[in-house]
């Protein structure tokens, strides 16, 4: 799977100084100043003294101050091995236009939540204490029939399938989290997965559904991370998660009530830096 820059800083362990909307300034490790001087612009590239890159082997070579290439590949391929196979430029391209779905899903679904949906939204806010800004950030939505439809129109069936938001099936092509409240699983302002949730009152068949695993999109753990704090919360659920956020806490959840050793694995790999570690259920 495409390997984004950020998730490359948190392998690295590097340290969070701030964060914008449009940027993370991270602590040097090579010019240890007080200041944080390397600056992750979201989904775009890095800046540090006048150096800087788009791909995540020139991260790792500024950081680990190095001048070889195939160290910062091999270093991918030990910390990332999911991500170190070779593939030729249509699967890459693929991987794009899916990743385009799920974003431009995350933003129909949000405005709809916005915009039609405010019975939800008040509920959302009472049963969970949510503020409108915990909604804009974590980019809350409603999936709308008429959001799918929009995708149909703008992408390919092929692309909607590939980001796992439409399953083809023997009876068609169908949108399986179409009326559903969504959370995207966000990584560096770009939605790599998504789950719904069944409206309160709904006849649907499943409380939560996830958008379908595929060689084209990336089933990343739900998380929030400060890159300060040295404690973190797993949590089962995603709202449980958002709650954790909301209160300081760095927080991990593979949203799942059965805990598959995949998503043990995945959990201790991303918690093990931690000095405190709480699980919620």
């Amino acid at each position: 799977m495409t390997l984004l820059l950020k998730e490359v800083a948190e392998e690295l362990g590097l340290k969070v100084e701030k964060r914008t909307d449009k940027r993370t300034d991270y602590f040097c490790p090579v010019h240890d100043s007080s200041t944080g001087d390397l600056s992750l612009y979201h989904g775009s590239h890095f800046a540090c003294h006048r150096q800087g890159g788009e791909s995540p082997a020139t991260l790792i070579m500024h950081c680990k101050d190095w001048e070889d290439t195939e160290k910062a590949v091999e270093w991918m391929k030990e910390h990332f091995p999911e991500t170190s196979q070779e593939v030729d430029e249509e699967v890459i391209d693929r991987r794009q236009e899916a990743r385009d779905v799920l974003n431009k899903a995350t933003d129909l679904a949000h405005d709809t939540l916005k915009k039609k949906e405010q019975e939800i939204v008040e509920r959302i806010k009472e049963n969970r204490n949510f503020q409108q800004e915990d909604i804009e950030k974590v980019k809350l939505g409603f999936l709308s029939e008429e959001d799918v439809s929009v995708l149909e129109s703008r992408f390919t069936e092929q692309a909607l399938v590939d980001s796992g938001l439409l399953v083809d099936t023997d009876d068609g092509v169908f949108c399986h989290l179409q009326n559903r409240i969504v959370f995207p699983y966000m990584l560096d302002g770009q939605t790599c997965f998504m789950i719904g949730r069944r409206p309160k009152g709904s006849d649907m068949d499943a409380k939560y559904k996830k958008t379908k695993t595929t060689k084209y999109n990336r089933h990343i753990l739900y998380r929030f991370s400060s890159g300060e704090r040295d404690e973190v919360i797993i949590t089962e659920g995603v709202t449980d998660a958002i709650s954790a956020w909301k209160a300081g806490y760095d927080v991990v959840s593979p949203v799942t009530t059965q805990f598959r050793q995949a998503d043990i694995d995945k959990v201790v790999d991303k918690v093990k830096s931690y000095e405190k570690v709480y699980l919620v259920n």
